[in-house]
């Protein structure tokens, strides 16, 4: 808690984003912000969408640098201190961000080691909290076959790992049905049971209304109106209800059902969205009685509730946000409990609580010793990702493999070789290095997929080191390729290519081969985390697939047009392509340029510079991501 006594404290706060046409300073997300969240409590933060809520929330949770202002959080400045505000805090976005391959329990047990809590510590709290939150049953399922609701109680989970002081929830309801909106109001209401200052944003009102003890209403990013929601609803004036419909032909006897509530007032359908909302006076009775309209009727709905009306159509009262600073005593007024600072913990906890689990042991051991523990953390991660989907690599073999059957057998015969070699010991370390830089995609798309999930911010929002998430990738892509490359050099000899250059050759062939797919997996890294989709991340297959092919996998640069063979000649996967025939004792005559002469140099070289040039901005982007 701050010095002021508030949990939460945003004091003129301004982020701007900039964009091409906005060199003058750019878009203002928020244009002095202010917000004082007493501890121990629930604060909602209300807006339309654009007004600034996520914006403000990322600013608080240090995933996003202000321009202007002052923000603290549990006593320490978010820009200053950010590594030790993780350590209070924590985040749960609007998608619950939680690993879909791994089960329930790997997932908090995952969560818990990166908070360095240690193996057996992170076990225990993982089974203390499936059990607090109802997944004790479902604690080995894959996460991806949870329903919204046990996503979202997931997600509650893996953010209390360390019973945080304050804990950001962001819209936490949003795409959940009724039992699904019910089942996280329960979950968020134990969480403050037990002393956690929660801040939410929302576009409820009656989300709001049944869960915090003050609002505050923002819009085009600053605090329009804060008070307590009974007061703030006298001020505000009429609701709006909106129900989402599951299936479109429902809309018209969604809208006649609105329609009874809304008092003659305008009816608004939605067709894309699947969505009608009407202005009504009473909340609770429309609410209460479209719920049990269509109820009646059989009709599903993925969505109801009560939205704030928009600021620009209701203008609150022009005094604007009031702040008395001088915060009630934690648990003073409102039947709230007393609370107090329990020593053995980082969270705000009651009286008679029993010690939970404090911060992770970093005390004895430097940041080098911890960011060993989070890569191998992650690499963990991934490699249970394959382990429970082996088709991943099956699939990522394929085209590989394909390819050597085709152009081995199909195309061989028709295929030259400089000075008349065999075309199959031309072609398979030509293939084998193409393998090698091609697995660059495979890491972009799981990179952008996290990101795109909220993986990524969740990891941003830990005390884990900067560096860990795309090392840790690194390794586990590392480990994965060799046993590709095995594989693959098992098929080669199959179909009859042979390694003559001996033992330690083909140990050193192998060596530049992944020394090749070890530079190029912070490329990926770094390429999936500036894609917007994953989809987007599987177009730069446009660009990479020219780029493998105008090399030496297939034909050499010498049978070229001499440009097309100059530029081929310089592509580091034909370094590591015309390296690995020489030690696999398969050399090919011919390529008077200086880098085929020099290819053993040229193939340490390049993954060198990539890898110079690229991990620290794969790192850096971890960092600034969306800043």
């Amino acid at each position: 808690m701050s010095a002021s006594g508030y949990a939460v404290l945003a004091e003129g706060v301004v982020k701007r984003y900039r964009g091409r046409k906005e060199k003058g300073g750019g878009k203002r997300a928020l244009d002095g912000f202010d917000l004082a969240v007493r501890p121990g409590t629930v604060h909602g933060l209300l807006g339309p969408n654009g007004a600034g809520k996520t914006t403000a929330v990322r600013v608080l949770a240090t995933l996003l640098r202000y321009d202007a202002g002052r923000a603290e959080v549990a006593g320490l400045d978010v820009t200053r201190e950010p590594r030790r505000v993780r350590s209070r805090i924590g985040l749960t976005g609007q998608y619950a961000a939680v690993d879909e391959g791994l089960t329930g329990r790997q997932n908090l047990e995952m969560f818990g080691r990166l908070f360095h809590l240690g193996n057996r510590p992170a076990r225990q709290r993982a089974g203390e909290l499936l059990d607090r939150f109802d997944l004790t049953e479902a604690a080995d399922k894959a996460a991806k076959e949870y329903s919204g609701g046990m996503r979202r109680r997931l997600d509650l989970a893996s953010s209390m790992i360390l019973q945080p002081d304050v804990l950001f929830l962001d819209e936490p309801t949003t795409g959940l049905d009724p039992r699904g909106r019910g089942e996280v109001w329960e979950a968020v209401r134990a969480l403050v049971a037990g002393g956690t200052t929660v801040l939410l944003t929302t576009q409820y009102l009656d989300e709001a209304d049944r869960l915090a003890s003050h609002i505050t209403v923002i819009d085009r990013g600053r605090a329009i109106a804060d008070d307590t929601p009974d007061a703030l609803k006298n001020r505000v004036g009429g609701d709006r209800i909106e129900v989402v419909a599951a299936d479109p032909g429902d809309l018209e006897a969604v809208a006649k059902a609105v329609d009874r509530v809304a008092g003659g007032g305008l009816v608004v359908t939605d067709t894309p969205a699947r969505r009608v909302h009407a202005q009504v006076a009473d909340r609770v009775a429309a609410l209460t009685e479209v719920a049990r309209s269509l109820q009646d009727d059989g009709i599903a709905v993925e969505d109801i509730g009560l939205r704030l009306a928009e600021p620009g159509r209701r203008v609150p009262a022009a005094d604007g946000p009031r702040y008395d600073r001088e915060p009630r005593r934690p648990g003073g007024g409102g039947g709230m409990t007393t609370l107090e600072r329990n020593p053995a913990t980082t969270g705000v906890r009651r009286p008679g609580d029993g010690p939970g689990p404090g911060p992770g042991p970093d005390r004895g051991h430097g940041r080098a010793y911890w960011a060993v523990v989070d890569c191998w953390n992650i690499t963990r991660r991934t490699l249970t990702h394959y382990q429970r989907q082996p088709a991943a690599i099956v699939w990522q073999l394929g085209f590989p493999i394909l390819s050597l059957l085709l152009y081995g057998y199909v195309f061989g015969s028709a295929m030259k070789v400089p000075g008349g070699g065999d075309y199959r010991e031309f072609l398979m370390p030509g293939m084998f290095a193409m393998t090698m830089a091609m697995g660059f995609m495979n890491t972009a798309v799981a990179v952008v997929t996290d990101a795109s999930k909220g993986v990524v911010d969740r990891f941003r929002s830990m005390p884990m080191a900067p560096s860990a998430f795309a090392s840790g990738r690194g390794a586990a892509d590392l480990v994965v390729s060799a046993a590709e490359l095995t594989i693959l050099a098992v098929t080669a000899l199959l179909i009859g290519w042979r390694a003559d250059g001996g033992l330690l050759g083909a140990l050193g062939a192998f060596g530049l081969l992944l020394l090749l797919r070890f530079s190029l997996i912070w490329v990926g890294v770094w390429l999936g985390m500036l894609v917007p989709t994953p989809e987007a991340a599987g177009g730069l297959y446009a660009v990479a697939f020219p780029l493998t092919m105008i090399s030496s996998t297939f034909v050499s640069p010498s049978l070229m047009p001499d440009w097309l063979g100059f530029v081929a000649a310089w592509n580091p996967i034909s370094s590591t392509a015309t390296a690995t025939r020489e030690l696999f004792g398969n050399p090919v005559a011919g390529g008077g340029t200086w880098v085929e002469e020099h290819a053993l140099l040229m193939a340490v070289v390049w993954p060198l510079v990539i890898t110079l040039v690229f991990l620290p901005l794969a790192v850096r982007r971890f960092q600034r991501l969306s800043r």
